[in-house]
Parts: C-alpha cells; sequence; structure tokens
C-alpha cells in the first residue's frame, strides 16, 4: 500500500518455498513459558511455524499463554504477524538481529532462563553468536527449511511478459537472492536498466558475493524504508 500511494506499482514473486519441521516438540517448549525467559522471532516463517502448532492444539490452553510471553521480533511484517496470534511484540522497529540483541540484553540479566528461538534451517549466527558473548542461554529449534521455488522463472517470465522490464528488484534475504541467482544471470533481464535493492546489510554483503550491483540498502525491513531507497534511486 505505501507503495502503491506514492505511484509505484509492485510485482510479488514469490523464489523461496518452505517446509515446517520439528513442530512437535517445538509445541512442547510453546506450552511451556514458564520455563522460558522470552521468544524471539527473526522471521515471519517462525511466527508460521507458530501458527500451526496453535492449529494442531487441541486445546486452547496454549493459545491463552501466549500472553505469557515476553516477545521479541525483528520488522513491523514480523510483528503484525505475532501479535495476531495473541504476542505482544517487541523491538520491532530494530530492523535486523543485531540491534535487536542490544534491546534484548538490556531487558535481561545474565541469571535470566534460557530465550526460545524458533528458526529456519539458513539462520544467521548473530543472535546466537551475541547471546552466548552476553552469557545468555539460547535454546534454538529448527522450525523451517528453506526450498528454492522451483516455478521461479516462469513466475518471473510472466511479469517481465505482462509489465516488461522493471526499473528496481529488491532482494529480501541472502537465500532469496540465492535462489534468483539463475535468472539474474540469463537472458531474461536487461540488467544495466535495472537498479538493485538490498534489505538489510546482510543481504547487501551476499549480492557484493556474488557481485550483483547494490544501488541502495534499506536499513529496516519495512515499506517506508523500501520507499524512501527507491526514491532515492529513481
Amino acid at each position: 500500500m505505501c507503495l502503491t500511494d506514492s505511484g509505484i506499482k509492485a510485482s510479488i514473486c514469490s523464489v523461496l518455498t518452505f517446509d515446517f519441521l520439528n513442530l512437535d516438540a517445538y509445541g512442547e517448549q510453546l506450552s511451556k513459558p514458564e520455563e522460558f525467559s522470552s521468544i524471539v522471532f527473526t522471521s515471519q516463517q517462525a511466527v508460521n511455524a507458530t501458527k500451526i502448532v496453535l492449529q494442531r492444539s487441541e486445546s486452547g490452553d496454549m493459545m491463552q499463554s501466549l500472553s505469557k510471553w515476553t516477545c521479541y521480533v525483528v520488522g513491523e511484517a514480523t510483528a503484525a504477524e505475532a501479535h495476531s496470534l495473541g504476542f505482544q511484540p517487541q523491538g520491532q522497529h530494530s530492523g535486523n538481529a543485531e540491534a535487536l540483541s542490544e534491546i534484548i540484553l538490556k531487558d535481561l540479566n545474565h541469571n535470566s532462563k534460557p530465550i526460545l528461538y524458533p528458526c529456519g534451517n539458513l539462520k544467521r549466527d548473530t543472535l546466537p553468536k551475541k547471546m552466548k558473548e552476553n552469557g545468555i542461554d539460547l535454546h534454538e529449534v529448527t522450525v523451517y527449511q528453506t526450498i528454492p521455488r522451483a516455478d521461479m522463472d516462469t513466475c518471473i517470465k510472466d511479469i517481465l511478459s505482462t509489465q516488461g522490464t522493471p526499473s528496481h528488484i529488491v532482494f529480501f534475504s541472502p537465500s532469496g537472492l540465492d535462489a534468483a541467482l539463475p535468472v539474474l544471470r540469463s537472458p531474461l533481464l536487461s540488467k544495466d536498466k535495472i537498479q538493485n535493492i538490498a534489505i538489510g546489510n546482510t543481504t547487501r554483503e551476499a549480492m557484493a558475493k556474488h557481485l550483483v550491483p547494490v544501488a541502495g540498502v534499506c536499513p529496516k525491513p519495512d515499506p517506508q524504508s523500501l520507499l524512501d531507497v527507491i526514491m532515492t534511486n529513481t
């Protein structure tokens, strides 16, 4: 909506799909908020895994217990998903795991109970490393794995055939970039006419590693930040 209101037409092509894992074990942990100091979501998929666990639960006890969790998130979209389940998320304005870790460390002490961290198989080590350095026990559970979408090139071809060459391409994650690389390196795209935007420095670093030119970097994963970067690079 933010982009549309500013006269920018955006087309979405999902380049990744997700398989959910270890949900029974995660459900056991999720039902025991008294054993953890907090829960941390750094992706919408981790929240989606939580939603599946709740849907599988035969009673409303687990849903009611969500309000007992201290919940930290990265990004407005993840915060909105977590809030829809009953969490009261904090830290959504942090923009990345590095900044969120500083918020968490200000709230917790070295004698706190473990933090529950549902994550994906490709998660970065930023948050675990930061917590370990400061004596905080981070209990990681892999609740989803990331898989490249099989028909991604068809999706991109459809967009190009109906809307032409885009002025900008926005990459949201290193895994999304990796999945899109075959198409980026194919003759499908007129690369000299496209500005590439990275959501966050982690994605920017991945783009630089693969020699994908970076026109701009969004400091936070939210629509207004993206709009600002696009307008600066138009």
